[in-house]
C-alpha cells in the first residue's frame, strides 16, 4: 500500500483532490494533506510518504523549492507537480529536476489516477529492482566462496569460458590467478577414520581441512580450491613470493625448488591433519603447468595417478616429479566435458545439444574412426542420456522414435562416424518436438484457465498478480507466456475484454452506465475516458446509435 501527500495552499483544491478520488482503489491507504511545503517537510519527517502532490505557487517556500529538498533528504519519494497554464515555464523545469509529471489546473480526476497509477508501477518497478540488488550483494558475499569453487570446477571438468569471461570473474571474486601464471595441483583424499561422520560434520572436517591447508601453505603460496565429484579436495596452487630464498634460507638450502617446498609443506599437512583432527589424508601433488590451459589435464593426471599409484591404500603421498611423462590415454574428452548433453538437454538448451553432438562426432571421427570400441561407447552414452530425458518426461525413448530410427541399436548398425552423428542429431530433434508439444498444450491450459478467471471477475481484481496467483505462476512468466502465445500482451486482452462486455451490456441492458462501469472494474468517469478512446463515442452515444 502506498502513503501520498497533498500540498497545496488552496483548501479548496487539497479538499477536491482528497474527497474525490477513489484512493483505496489505487492501492493508497493514506491521504496526507499540506498547507504549505514547510508542512509537507515536517509530515515527511514523521510518515513515509511515498507519493507528493504538490502546487507550484505557495507562499514561503515554492513547490519546486519543495521538490529539490526531498530529492536532496529522501530517495524512493516521487513528486507530481500541479501547475496553471501560467506556469508551464516552471512545470518543464520540474521535468527537469526529476519530478515524474505534472498536471494542468484544473486537474480532471481521470487525469490524475491515470498520473498516479504511472508513477505507482514506477514505484513498484524501483522497490523490485533495489530489492533485487540488495539481495544479490548479499548473496555475493555470503557466497563468494561457493563461488570461487564452481569457477574452479568449471575450468577442472573442461566447461568453455571465454578469455575475457574468464578474466573478469578472477577479479569480480577476487581469486589471485592470471593467464600465464604457473599453477600445480594439489589432491586430497579424506580416508577412512571420517567415514563414520555424518554429512553436516563432514563438511566442517573439509573446511578444517582446507584452513589448515591455507594455513600452512599460505606464506608462499596461493590456493583456490574445489570439491570434486569423487569427494576430493582439489587445490590449484601458486607460488606467491618475491624472494624464495629469504623464505626458505632458515630451514632448507638457498637452492631448494618450489617443488620441493610444496613437498615437504603437504607431508606437514598430513602430519597437522592427523594430530588436530585425528585421521589420515592421502596427498597427490602434481607438476607444474600454465594457467589456465594446463589446469584440466594437471587435474586428469593427478586423478588418474590417486587412482593408479595411491589406489585404497590410506595415508599416502605421491608427487609426480619422478613419474615418467605418459602419453595421454586414448580416451574420449568431449562426452563427458560439462556441460554435459544431459545438463543440456535438461536445462533445454537445444542448440547448445546440437553443438555438443556436432563436437564428439568430430573428435571420434578425427581420432577413433577406426575404434568400434570408442563408437560403442560413445553411443551408449548418448542413448542413455536420450532414453533418461524420455523416463523423465514420463514415455519410454521407442514411443518416440519412428521404425527407421528405432532399427539402430547397436554400433554394429553403423557404417560411419557420420551416420551416427545424424542419427544422434535426428533423436535430438524428435525429443525436441514432443517436449515443445507437451509445452505447448500445458501453456493452453494455462491460458484457458486465466481467461476464464479474468471472464468471471471483470468486476474485481483482474490484475496480472491475481491471474498469476490464481493459475499458480510467477506474474513475469505468466505475461511472457500469454503474450509468446496469443500475440497480445495480457493487459490488452484484459482492456478489450472489458470493453467487449461493455458494448454488449450497452446493447442489450438497461443498466445504468455507472452500473456498467462497475460491472467492467471501472470508476465511472474513468470509464467513460477510455470507453471513448477504444470506440470512438461516449457509452450513451454508443447506446443511442
Amino acid at each position: 500500500m502506498f502513503q501520498l501527500m497533498i500540498v497545496d495552499d488552496e483548501a479548496s483544491v487539497r479538499e477536491g483532490i482528497a474527497l474525490t478520488v477513489p484512493w483505496r482503489q489505487l492501492g493508497v491507504e493514506f491521504v496526507h494533506r499540506a498547507e504549505s511545503a514547510y508542512e509537507a517537510l515536517e509530515l515527511l519527517k514523521r510518515h513515509s510518504i511515498d507519493i507528493v502532490i504538490t502546487d507550484i505557487r505557495m507562499p514561503g517556500m515554492s513547490g519546486l523549492e519543495l521538490i529539490r529538498t526531498i530529492l536532496n533528504t529522501w530517495t524512493g519519494i516521487r513528486c507530481i507537480v500541479l501547475s496553471g497554464y501560467a506556469d508551464f515555464q516552471y512545470a518543464q523545469e520540474a521535468i527537469r529536476a526529476q519530478t515524474m509529471d505534472y498536471l494542468l489546473k484544473p486537474v480532471r480526476t481521470e487525469d490524475l489516477i491515470e498520473t498516479v497509477r504511472s508513477v505507482q508501477e514506477k514505484l513498484k518497478l524501483e522497490w523490485e529492482q533495489r530489492a533485487v540488488f540488495n539481495q544479490a550483494m548479499s548473496n555475493l558475499v555470503s557466497h563468494r566462496p561457493l563461488l570461487r569453487s564452481h569457477l574452479l570446477g568449471d575450468l577442472l571438468n573442461g566447461r568453455y569460458l571465454p578469455r575475457d569471461y574468464l578474466r573478469d570473474q578472477l577479479a569480480f571474486l577476487d581469486i589471485p590467478f592470471a593467464d600465464g601464471d604457473e599453477v600445480a595441483m594439489m589432491i586430497v583424499r579424506l580416508e577412512n577414520e571420517f567415514a563414520g561422520y555424518d554429512q553436516s560434520s563432514l563438511h566442517l572436517l573439509e573446511y578444517a581441512v582446507c584452513n589448515i591447508t591455507e594455513e600452512i601453505f599460505g606464506r608462499m603460496f596461493r590456493l583456490w580450491h574445489y570439491k570434486d565429484s569423487h569427494d576430493f579436495l582439489v587445490f590449484a596452487i601458486k607460488f606467491d613470493c618475491e624472494d624464495e630464498s629469504d623464505v626458505i634460507a632458515s630451514e632448507a638450502p638457498k637452492d631448494i625448488g618450489k617443488q620441493k617446498l610444496i613437498e615437504r609443506l603437504a607431508e606437514q599437512l598430513q602430519k597437522s591433519v592427523q594430530t588436530y583432527l585425528k585421521g589420515r589424508i592421502s596427498l597427490m601433488v602434481s607438476r607444474w603447468s600454465d594457467f589456465p590451459r594446463g589446469l584440466r589435464p594437471l587435474y586428469e593426471s593427478s586423478v588418474q595417478a590417486m587412482r593408479t599409484r595411491i589406489g585404497g591404500d590410506s595415508g599416502f603421498f605421491f608427487t609426480m616429479t619422478d613419474e615418467p611423462k605418459q602419453a595421454k590415454a586414448d580416451s574420449l574428452d568431449e562426452l563427458y566435458r560439462t556441460p554435459t548433453l544431459l545438463h543440456l538437454l535438461e536445462a533445454g538448451r537445444w542448440d547448445e545439444a546440437e553443438r555438443k553432438l556436432l563436437r564428439i562426432g568430430e573428435e571420434l571421427a578425427k581420432s577413433f574412426a577406426e575404434s568400434r570400441e570408442h563408437w560403442m561407447e560413445a553411443f551408449h552414452v548418448v542413448s542413455a542420456t536420450f532414453s533418461n530425458l524420455a523416463h523423465q518426461n514420463g514415455q519410454p525413448l521407442a514411443c518416440l522414435l519412428p521404425q527407421d530410427v528405432r532399427d539402430f541399436r547397436r554400433t554394429d548398425d553403423f557404417r560411419s562416424v557420420g551416420q551416427l552423428t545424424e542419427w544422434s542429431l535426428q533423436v535430438l530433434r524428435l525429443l525436441k518436438e514432443d517436449l515443445n508439444g507437451r509445452t505447448k498444450s500445458a501453456r493452453k491450459t494455462i491460458l484457458d484457465q486465466a481467461k476464464e478467471f479474468a471472464r468471471l471477475h471483470l468486476a474485481q481484481d483482474v490484475s496480472l498478480a491475481a491471474i498469476a496467483d490464481h493459475v499458480h505462476l510467477h506474474p513475469v512468466y505468466l505475461s511472457r507466456v500469454f503474450t509468446a502465445e496469443t500475440g497480445e500482451t495480457l493487459s490488452d486482452y484484459l482492456h478489450r475484454l472489458k470493453m467487449d462486455r461493455a458494448s454488449y451490456l450497452l446493447k442489450h441492458s438497461e443498466q445504468k452506465i455507472y452500473e456498467i462501469a462497475a460491472q467492467v472494474g471501472y470508476e465511472s468517469t474513468y470509464f467513460m475516458k477510455v470507453f471513448k478512446k477504444h470506440f470512438g463515442k461516449t457509452p450513451q452515444e454508443y447506446r443511442e446509435s
